[in-house]
């Protein structure tokens, strides 16, 4: 993702989320793995992947309920990604070991790890044992491949009420699913809205195929700020300024992938609170890090399971959503509080993708918003492709 809309989503996250910068960077020579490099950076929407909105009155409705129920989080992690030696912030691996989605691929049996119950108390690591963390979680990765516990059937218990919707179990899974989504679907398609305090709300078409890596993004602003599109093709990518009619082919390095357990990806370090995202294999810019990885969402307004409640399932599709071509996906209805007000998100109960998100001050007025107007997961597509000789 070029540098103007690095910077535009840099800018919104800043205002939105008030992550602090630790005092020193998390960098590689702390590290024996140099192919690996641990820096320091927002993640592209720490906030957290979103379906049609809602009417005010029902959201409001919901945040009343339980409000009084929830605790209010102060914490601010700092955010890091794990990252190959490339400019951008983007990083592409795949792996099609994924079987357990809404609607099964395959009838291939995967070997399912089980899942771990969620702890509201920190680990702490001093930087030389964060560093052996993810070196392990690297080599873990490279003998094991990715590693995904029985999502239908944990999906399943919580839509037919045969597990409590707001157990340590149920707020467990979808606290992985967030942070792992990425392996719970090989495909998606659709569009979707982004409006955290831009000049002007975001327009974003995307389409992604994790097996074949390959994506395109196009990103649009109504007052023409912005008119971009984004091809990516195995390691190479086209980024096309329809304003400027500039074009850009970009080379990625080899991305580097590791398994951490679920409880390892927000710890307390001697160099202050650190957050260990993955690299989002969708390969897109807004689109894979605001709604099909919220993984920096997940980090961000969950982690402290104290603060969040969910308030419902509900098929998003059954709801009045304006204009939207939403598919019958149950969701989980969250609304919880944090340092600077409140929030609510709506997540594919069997995907874990963000299908809406509201960002509240204290006086619940809206301060942000993210919606997917439509979306196809797991169908067959075809991944739009730039031909330069044209």
């Amino acid at each position: 993702m070029n540098n103007r809309i690095e910077t535009l989503i840099d800018e919104s996250f800043k205002k939105h989320h008030s992550i602090g910068i630790l005092n020193r960077p998390f960098e590689p020579k702390y590290s024996s793995n140099r192919s690996a490099r641990v820096r320091a950076r927002f993640s592209v929407i720490g906030v957290i992947a979103a379906a049609a909105v809602f009417s005010v009155v029902f959201v409001r409705v919901a945040k009343m309920d339980k409000k009084q129920s929830l605790k209010q989080t102060t914490s601010e992690p700092t955010v890091h990604s794990i990252e190959n030696e490339r400019s951008e912030s983007l990083d592409t691996t795949s792996e099609s070991d994924n079987n357990s989605t809404y609607e099964e691929k395959t009838d291939k049996t995967p070997e399912y790890v089980e899942l771990e119950l969620h702890s509201d108390t920190l680990p702490y690591y001093t930087s030389e044992d964060a560093d052996a963390l993810v070196e392990k979680g690297v080599t873990n990765y490279e003998q094991n491949g990715r590693e995904i516990i029985d999502s239908k059937k944990y999906a399943d218990e919580i839509l037919d009420g045969t597990l409590d919707k707001n157990s340590l179990t149920a707020k467990s899974y979808i606290y992985h699913m967030m942070l792992n989504s990425i392996d719970y679907y090989n495909s998606a398609e659709g569009s979707m809205i982004y409006d955290m305090n831009t000049s002007a709300p975001v327009n974003i078409e995307f389409q992604t195929d994790l097996e074949k890596q390959m994506s395109f993004e196009k990103t649009t602003q109504n007052n023409k700020a912005m008119d971009m599109e984004c091809y990516m093709s195995g390691d190479v990518e086209y980024v096309v300024n329809n304003i400027t009619k500039e074009v850009k082919e970009q080379t990625w390095a080899s991305t580097v992938e590791y398994n951490i357990s679920d409880n390892d990806r927000v710890i307390d370090t001697d160099m202050g609170r650190v957050v260990y995202n993955r690299n989002d294999l969708t390969r897109l810019g807004i689109s894979g890090n605001s709604c099909l990885f919220p993984q920096s969402y997940a980090t961000r307004y969950l982690c402290d399971f104290d603060s969040w409640s969910v308030t419902r399932i509900d098929i998003p599709a059954k709801r009045t959503c304006g204009n939207t071509n939403l598919p019958d996906r149950p969701c989980v209805l969250i609304y919880g509080i944090d340092a600077n007000g409140s929030f609510y998100m709506a997540v594919d109960l069997y995907t874990g993708i963000l299908f809406q998100f509201n960002k509240y001050d204290e006086n619940e007025l809206v301060t942000g918003q993210i919606m997917v107007a439509d979306i196809t997961i797991d169908e067959s597509i075809t991944v739009k492709s730039y031909d330069p000789d044209k």
